[in-house]
């Protein structure tokens, strides 16, 4: 998937035969064996567990984010069970083995917070995303690649050994400079115990509209897109796949059932809307013909013209 904006081609979602994106890539990685439980290295620093530096200049290695609503759900599960966020620093342990490694990751703090988290819930359920947050040099792709497999790997080991069931394990992908610690700072700051909102969706048989009344939510939204401010004030998915034969490809029709859903979400606050379409895979013509039209036509004025229509000042587009 990918994701763009009327203002600008923004890094989301990655799909074959496109350049990478900087916001947010979800895909399914299977692995079961673990650094973490790996061998200690020969080393006599490596016969006790490591505690993690702690020094001034150190970067979080990882937050945590409670999932309570259906919307959270949608964006980082796709729907499905899920009790928590576990967002990784994936730049934190490039390049290091052993304690080392577990050092970085700051091992001890990411069992405590998977343990908290079974004894809340022993049936709970997590997401882990492992984030390659920040800029990157041309020609990491494979280097990238590789650390997101390891960090895979350990997730997995990590939830086996707290006993916790994995919904999905992803990666994300975002460009901007320096992003990581602005991300871990806002998630620390929100203030778990007043997130109480409900962000569940209006519907009809094409589309299916949320309302964003969460500070994760927020934060989601925000740092998907390449930043830290303001999040979207409503998130739109449509089920129908794009024609491209169809122009405007939100045709008339369409754009009615849209804005009445988003009629009965009540919004508050229309800064922006974000749209999830469908792009129609029967074989490899027919996707390019659909990211062909969604790119190269709907961002940019269709998606302005829309987003103006629905009564919004700007908008973002995922596919």
């Amino acid at each position: 998937m990918r994701t763009g904006v009327a203002r600008r081609c923004l890094p989301c979602r990655l799909c074959k035969g496109a350049r990478l994106l900087a916001a947010s890539l979800a895909l399914c990685v299977a692995g079961s064996a673990s650094a973490v439980g790996q061998p200690p290295d020969a080393s006599p620093e490596s016969t006790i567990e490591p505690e993690r530096s702690r020094n001034a200049h150190d970067e979080p290695s990882f937050f945590v984010l409670p999932i309570r609503t259906e919307l959270q759900r949608r964006l980082i599960a796709n729907g499905k069970p899920v009790n928590a966020l576990i967002e990784l620093n994936g730049f934190i342990t490039m390049g290091k083995k052993g304690v080392e490694r577990m050092r970085a990751l700051d091992i001890l703090a990411v069992r405590r917070a998977l343990a908290a988290i079974k004894t809340r819930d022993p049936d709970a359920s997590v997401v882990f995303m492992i984030g390659f947050l920040g800029e990157t040099l041309p020609g990491m792709q494979e280097l990238l690649s590789r650390e997101h497999e390891l960090l895979t790997k350990e997730c997995r080991d990590l939830a086996k050994e707290a006993k916790l069931r994995v919904t999905e394990i992803s990666g994300a992908w975002n460009g901007t400079p320096a992003i990581w610690p602005k991300v871990a700072a806002a998630a620390q700051a929100i203030d778990v115990s007043k997130e109480t909102d409900r962000e569940e969706a209006a519907t009809d048989a094409e589309v299916r509209a949320y309302p964003v009344r969460t500070k994760v939510s927020e934060l989601l939204t925000s740092w998907f897109q390449g930043s830290t401010g303001k999040g979207s004030n409503c998130v739109v998915y449509f089920s129908r796949p794009i024609d491209p034969t169809q122009d405007p490809l939100i045709g008339a029709a369409l754009e009615a059932r849209t804005a009445d859903v988003i009629k009965r979400l009540n919004l508050s606050r229309k800064e922006r809307i974000d749209y999830h379409l469908v792009v129609r895979a029967s074989s490899h013509a027919a996707w390019q013909r659909n990211h062909d039209a969604i790119h190269n036509r709907f961002i940019g004025k269709e998606a302005i013209a829309l987003t103006q229509r629905l009564g919004f000042k700007d908008n973002s587009v995922t596919w």
